[in-house]
């Protein structure tokens, strides 16, 4: 028997009764997502999403009741004087159902299935050590957690280096399932922001990004070649010298689909970073839908609160570039410069701007970023 809150009444449900409630779940959300990428294979979405329940609910059900198939994906730290916020969640690991060239459609179902999986588990005790300070604290329903830690800089640790562990003490010697996360240093020389909607979008490098596009944000749009240049970029802004800068992907997508965001990064050949998504601003997520240049515009402002310290590489798609002006302007005494992807040169009136507050502008052309690279001393090999 098992206890579920629903509103003030106290409901206990058994066993059956909630597995046949998940499975409703699962093939209703499964059918959606069906439906959304177009692939019913000369059946019914209800049809063939009932069949992929029953074909992977004995194996599903014995892979994730180990401990061991899961560890914590930590997504996004954030530095100060005296503390450390950490957030992230439980995850199933990162090799467990990434897409396939030959079957994106039915992977990413697959990793789907996985993730509600992971919803259905009940909140788990997480431990937060960062040297001798350690922080006990829980997940939610979904797996989500979040705390502050002491930021106090220890010997040998410049980089802020914090251990996130599944469990109590004991489930910390019985299981040992760790994940170690790089916060932001505050002496990092600059940040980055990424426009990952901008670049899904307009930008997609692979099949699988296109079906990306369609089943998180509900577009769809023809293949293109790799922006070249832009994964190099990031990567020397990443290493960074003596530190490494840390790399902001903003996006106005759920956090739930952090999953597929994360597997669309590494197929674009970017390096990791944090995902920056709208869920995690409780500002964000009492405003009755507001726009995505309005999302953006709240939660780089936000980044700016997070290191007051730091200046920043903004990196967005021309083909949003319009709705860059008002966030151009509000951070144009922190940014170092802006990158606009794509090949159709920037707009007279972004350029303009850009001049006006004496801002560096380069479009993602290849001699463009190396001459820009070979100027930066923090970015030289």
């Amino acid at each position: 028997m098992r206890k579920l809150f629903r509103g003030q009444e106290l409901v206990f449900l058994d066993e059956a009764h909630i597995n046949a409630t998940r499975r409703k779940v699962y093939v209703d959300r499964i059918k959606r997502a069906l439906e959304r990428i177009r692939v019913i294979d000369g059946r019914d979405a209800l049809q063939l999403a009932t069949d992929l329940v029953e074909s992977f609910d004995f194996a599903l059900e014995n892979h994730l009741a180990e401990w061991s198939r899961v560890e914590l994906k930590p997504h996004l730290g954030v530095g100060t004087r005296e503390f450390l916020r950490v957030r992230g969640r439980i995850a199933e690991r990162s090799n467990v159902a990434l897409p396939s060239p030959e079957d994106e459609a039915f992977d990413i179902l697959v990793s789907c299935w996985y993730r509600f999986r992971i919803h259905a588990q009940a909140p788990t005790p997480i431990l937060v050590k960062r040297g001798q300070a350690e922080v006990l604290t829980s997940t939610d329903e979904e797996g989500f957690f979040d705390t502050m830690i002491s930021a106090q800089p220890e010997l040998g640790d410049p980089d802020y280096v914090v251990d996130v562990v599944i469990g109590d003490q004991a489930t910390i010697r019985a299981e040992g399932v760790t994940s170690r996360s790089l916060v932001p240093h505050s002496k990092s020389p600059r940040c980055a922001i990424v426009d990952l909607d901008g670049l899904l979008l307009n930008h997609p490098v692979s099949r699988y990004t296109q079906v990306l596009g369609e089943l998180v944000l509900g577009e769809f749009q023809r293949r293109r070649r790799p922006v070249d240049g832009l994964g190099t970029y990031l990567h020397r802004l990443a290493e960074g010298n003596p530190y490494p800068c840390p790399i902001f992907y903003v996006s106005h997508a759920p956090r739930h689909l952090y999953k597929h965001l994360e597997a669309a990064i590494q197929y674009a050949g970017l390096p990791e970073g944090y995902l920056h998504l709208r869920d995690y601003d409780m500002r964000l997520r009492s405003m009755p839908t507001p726009p995505a240049n309005i999302l953006e515009m709240l939660m780089a402002h936000e980044l700016l609160e997070m290191f007051p310290e730091q200046r920043f590489v903004a990196v967005g798609s021309r083909r949003r570039a319009d709705s860059y002006s008002p966030l151009i302007k509000a951070m144009a005494h922190r940014l170092d410069c802006l990158m606009l992807v794509g090949s159709e040169g920037p707009p007279e009136d972004l350029t303009s701007l850009c001049r006006e507050l004496d801002l560096d502008m380069i479009c993602d052309l290849p001699p463009a970023l190396q001459r820009y690279l070979v100027n930066l001393e923090w970015a030289r090999e």
